[in-house]
């Protein structure tokens, strides 16, 4: 094997591009050799832990810039974010309300609290609303009548006929946080205007909170000391923040959001608003992931008197480390002043060539680009073909690196930090690849260097579908309730209830735990997480029964071609899981 950099420095030298994070897509930074400024806490140059000078003026700066009343930096990723805020936000043993479908870093808050999670499982449907789509109509441009209400039969062809919402000033629906139809109209068509379109019912993209079920949840039980959401999911679904907030606050308890993947959110008319601004009491941000800073960099910010300053500071310290590096924190610095500096130029020249993108791809007749809430995430959803063989193609024969495979489209991640010439580059790979597969042949070969070997694809990953692999409902707009299976397994056999949390994760990891046989462990105690990566959702968590097809669905992805982690054993023959003597019944609700 060669080595890490050597391996990085061919990858980079080659023609590979990025549509995936981090967000300054290797191209767009304001930073010199990293060793020439890599230094520790000497005079004249503050303490992250205890900032008082030009750290403090840092933070201040990121502060303003999204308009929070107090901003930390994190040098440990939204992780340590997440886990400070869950950590200020409850007391040991207390109760949390939180979207089955959440990063894992926030199942190991739970469990470094020794905490309650009661789970929101979502409406099924509900991400439809957020949906749109363009091309996909199965006619290519000039070959006959267009199929009614797509986007090629509106015009849609035409250079710049792609319009920005002209509302999207403070109080719209993109402000508020939410998805309006009618702002959609310029990208596409709701997923119900083709409700009938092969497949489309299947689309596995996340699904927002509900707010009548968190207004459940916390009328039912008072323990619950605050609600906990993510907001973009991975694929850009956009959960109504200021409802949820002001329930939350009905009930006298903070909202944290993990907004992880919307840094971005407020930098644009063409983006939702930040939760900073619509009424979250904690919200996390990665600004690695969308904007022009390096790996692991994310703020959090402070809204409000809900959650204790003194006490997040406390978190920072316990789950931040102790050597905090100053290339990271100037990495931040940087992103924060060229946003200032130079924001809105970007985020206009980010906006035209999206625009220009969705404009060119709405003749494609194979291939559809599905239009969430975020523009910038653009999902790639093939129609007659399998998700994987498009993700192949741009990958291998393109060079046009994907963030993700999921089960029914790629995701590709567009930021200020791309060119035209990437978007470009995209346009001609999907066109290419779309008359390849219109005349019934293979994606065409380039003589290209080749791209570096490993993993043939990521693990799907996007939102709600691990959620569907675990607990939570199906998406789609007429999809019942019911656990998801594999692609080929018809739904009417998957199983229909969510897996029975018996106890809480720190009591089975703090229980004798046994390894037994991965294909016997149905109906046992989980002892370990397994989850697909990224986002990174559990398909199980440490104190929950293994559903009776669990073992089942995960060879079955694992034989397609995803890396199934969490688990101690990495093949999967076995698995921990709690002693059955230290096994109990679910905790009683009052």
């Amino acid at each position: 094997m060669p080595y890490l950099y050597d391996e990085l420095v061919r990858y980079c030298g080659s023609d590979a591009y990025p549509f995936h994070m981090p967000g300054h897509k290797r191209r767009l930074g304001q930073l010199k050799d990293p060793f020439s400024f890599d230094i520790t806490e000497i005079d004249g140059f503050d303490n992250l832990h205890h900032a008082e000078g030009i750290l403090l003026e840092a933070e201040k700066r990121a502060a303003r810039l999204y308009g929070a009343e107090e901003t930390h930096f994190l040098v440990n990723g939204s992780t340590a974010g997440i886990l400070s805020a869950i950590g200020a936000a409850t007391i040991a043993g207390g109760h949390l309300l939180m979207m089955r479908a959440s990063h894992k870093a926030a199942y190991h808050a739970v469990a470094a609290g020794g905490l309650t999670a009661h789970y929101l499982a979502g409406t099924s449907g509900s991400a439809a609303p957020h949906i749109r789509l363009v091309g996909g109509c199965g006619n290519r441009a000039g070959s006959g009548d267009a199929e009614p209400g797509c986007a090629q039969a509106d015009g849609l062809t035409e250079p710049g006929s792609l319009k920005m919402c002209e509302s999207e000033k403070p109080g719209c629906a993109r402000a508020a946080g939410q998805s309006e139809p009618d702002d959609r109209k310029a990208y596409g068509n709701t997923v119900q205007d083709h409700a009938q379109a092969s497949g489309l019912s299947e689309l596995d993209c996340g699904q927002p909170a509900d707010p009548a079920e968190v207004e459940r949840a916390l009328a039912e039980d008072p323990r619950i000391q605050a609600v906990y959401i993510t907001s973009p999911t991975y694929d850009g679904i956009v959960s109504d923040v200021r409802a949820i907030a002001e329930i939350a606050h009905q009930h006298g308890i903070p909202l944290i959001v993990d907004e992880a993947h919307g840094a971005h959110f407020g930098m644009h008319e063409i983006f939702p608003e930040s939760s900073v601004k619509l009424g979250a009491d904690l919200v996390i941000h990665s600004v690695h992931k969308t904007l022009p800073s390096l790996t692991q960099t994310a703020l959090i910010h402070v809204q409000g008197k809900l959650v204790s300053r003194r006490r997040l500071r406390e978190m920072l310290d316990i789950f931040q480390t102790s050597s905090p590096s100053y290339v990271l924190m100037a990495s931040i610095d940087q992103c924060i002043r060229m946003l200032e500096s130079q924001g809105r130029e970007l985020f206009d020249r980010l906006a035209e060539n999206l625009r220009w993108f969705y404009t060119a791809v709405a003749d494609l007749s194979s291939i559809s680009c599905i239009v969430t809430d975020d523009l910038s995430k653009i999902l790639l959803r093939p129609a007659g073909h399998e998700a994987g063989e498009l993700y192949d193609a741009l990958r291998q024969t393109w060079h046009l690196q994907p963030e993700m495979l999921s089960r029914s489209y790629v995701l590709m991640l567009s930021s200020i930090g791309d060119d035209e010439e990437g978007f470009r580059r995209l346009s001609e790979a999907l066109h290419q690849i779309d008359r390849s597969w219109s005349t019934a042949g293979s994606p065409p070969t380039v003589s290209k260097a080749a791209m570096p070997e490993g993993d043939r694809r990521k693990p799907v990953g996007i939102g709600e579908q691990e959620a569907q692999e675990a607990r939570s409902a199906v998406t789609g707009p007429e999809a019942p309730r019911e656990m998801a299976g594999s692609a080929d397994r018809p739904a009417e056999h998957a199983r229909s209830s969510s897996p029975e949390a018996v106890m809480t994760i720190r009591k089975a990891q703090d229980s004798a735990q046994e390894r037994i046989l991965f294909a016997e462990a149905a109906g046992r105690v989980s002892g370990e997480y397994l989850y697909l990566y990224p986002p990174g959702i559990p398909l199980i968590a440490p104190g929950e029964r293994i559903p009776d097809d669990l073992p089942v669905r995960v060879r079955d992805l694992m034989e397609a071609g995803y890396a199934v982690e969490g688990a101690d054993d990495h093949s999967l023959s076995s698995i921990w899981c709690v002693g059955q003597q230290e096994e109990g019944e679910k905790p009683e609700r009052p």
